[in-house]
């Protein structure tokens, strides 16, 4: 029935998916799902597309019957991502790009969200709860962070945290 996908909300829009099944060599196929709200294009094209996906996994069955023989299913799943992380921004007060984004978190507020900050050694240098994209690239104590490498911490209630790096750049 294709394989896995993991898609991203952009601008807190959900994007549509691609289904990608075998055209039947006899019979007739058919898209399902679980899941309310999605719709399908054409639930008996192989190759439809589908609408209206929430965030987290979602699992298609696509079933071919010959009206002789059992029915045959095939299952691919697709996880819709709520969140993109920026790895690097350029807080210099140029009004472009001066804050660490979380692009899709103001559309998708995630309760009890907190974001950390650490240097190379992880020491904790700035933190925030209710995340709101406006870290500009200062500690706790308001003094700026010079340009290098970081680790953040990204957490909140039914989200999976997230532990990567990113980079400030002043100049």
């Amino acid at each position: 029935a294709g394989s896995f996908q993991r898609l991203f909300i952009e601008s807190g829009q959900f994007k549509e998916a691609r289904l990608d099944a075998l055209i039947p060599e006899y019979g007739f196929g058919t898209w399902f799902t679980e899941q309310n709200g999605i719709s399908f294009v054409s639930e008996n094209d192989p190759k439809t597309k589908a609408n209206g996906l929430p965030i987290g996994k979602t699992e298609f069955r696509w079933v071919v019957e010959n009206g002789v023989c059992l029915s045959d299913t095939a299952f691919v799943s697709i996880e819709v991502k709520g969140f993109t992380y920026s790895n690097a921004f350029t807080p210099n007060g140029d009004g472009i790009n001066d804050t660490f984004e979380i692009f899709g978190l103001l559309n998708q507020p995630v309760k009890n969200n907190e974001l950390k900050i650490f240097d190379v050694n992880g020491r904790l240098l700035y933190s925030q709860k209710d995340y709101d994209n406006t870290w500009n690239g200062k500690d706790d104590s308001g003094k700026e962070l010079p340009s290098g490498a970081y680790y953040y911490l990204f957490s909140g209630d039914g989200i999976e945290s997230v532990k990567s790096y990113l980079i400030i750049k002043r100049e």
